[in-house]
């Protein structure tokens, strides 16, 4: 009946704690342990309550009711869904769309005991026939039945618009898809201060690892090089009236950069000169040697030896 069916809500009474079946319009038992749903992509918020409603909906053709004792939130599970329902009515409403075909002119007491004038569903044939009206209450069915509430409640906001001094009530909020077949899991949105952290975070340990990368495979290394020395403005000076006596010196060259551009380095890439054209004076002339980088790319010339190379210029006979 339903008294007893009420001595679930309170604490101390036999039926307080585990589940209620019924079947066949009868409670079959109470006090019954329910395996919890193995799902790991249940909402932190569900309790053993809800838990064990999912698991009982998951394992069978089992229609699982469950009221939530801080909220006092009613949801109805149906194949590893729960999905949260406005009050009493709306579970009404439905208990008699899905299990309806199998009470003709029940009402809402029928489904948890056989009106007087009808006798049990107790043979064999009859209770295989109840439960194959069930077991065709799928998910998709259930799904059905509660958007058609909903638009039935959206069609007509002012009848389930609260009274002023009546608390306001939810409507049917959602149908929270849960199980194998959960599109997506409700995941806490993280604060923007974490977030900007995190990605703050995120870009030193990136620039970390980069750097640590370079240094680890293509490290800066030195390498000296040993090449002649070429002279350039030859013919400036001789049409300023020089004669220039250029020895073949070499000289050697250390040159820093990246080990792989170090490494693909020849003779032949290092130009060091000197240079002619501003000679204004005969007589023994140290010059500078310039190292030209410009065709080597992210290297650097950290030493030259000999730095200056001393050459002999005399005037042009007849000047």
């Amino acid at each position: 009946s339903a008294t007893m069916l009420q001595q679930i809500f309170y604490k101390g009474s036999p039926l307080h704690d585990g589940a209620v079946v019924i079947r066949d319009g009868r409670i079959s038992a109470a006090r019954v342990h329910v395996p919890l749903s193995d799902n790991y992509h249940l909402r932190r918020d569900y309790g053993t309550r809800h838990r064990a409603a999912i698991g009982a909906s998951e394992i069978g053709d089992t229609l699982a009711v469950v009221v939530s004792e801080e909220r006092g939130s009613i949801s109805l599970a149906i194949e590893g869904r729960l999905f949260i329902l406005d009050n009493a009515d709306a579970l009404r409403s439905l208990l008699h769309k899905m299990l309806g075909a199998s009470r003709q002119g029940g009402t809402w007491t029928g489904i948890f005991r056989p009106r007087r004038d009808e006798p049990p569903v107790s043979s064999a044939k009859d209770q295989a026939k109840a439960a194959a009206v069930v077991a065709q209450t799928s998910a998709e069915s259930a799904r059905t039945i509660i958007e058609t509430q909903l638009s039935q409640q959206e069609q007509s906001p002012d009848r389930n618009a609260p009274n002023p001094g009546e608390p306001a009530k939810s409507r049917l909020r959602w149908p929270i898809r849960i199980g194998r077949q959960r599109d997506a899991v409700d995941r806490p949105k993280m604060p923007r201060r974490q977030r900007v952290l995190t990605a703050l975070s995120s870009l030193v340990i990136a620039i970390f690892i980069w750097l640590y990368v370079q240094v680890t495979i293509n490290p800066v290394i030195s390498r000296t090089f040993s090449t002649q020395v070429s002279y350039r403005g030859v013919e400036t000076a001789k049409s300023n009236g020089y004669i220039v006596q250029m020895p073949l010196e070499s000289i050697q060259i250390t040159l820093m950069g990246r080990q792989r551009t170090i490494n693909d380095l020849s003779i032949n890439d290092i130009n060091a000169f000197i240079d002619l054209s501003g000679l204004a004076q005969t007589g023994l002339q140290s010059l500078p040697v310039t190292v030209d980088t410009t065709s080597l790319s992210y290297t650097r010339a950290t030493f030259v030896t000999p730095s200056t190379i001393t050459i002999s210029v005399r005037a042009v006979e007849g000047n």
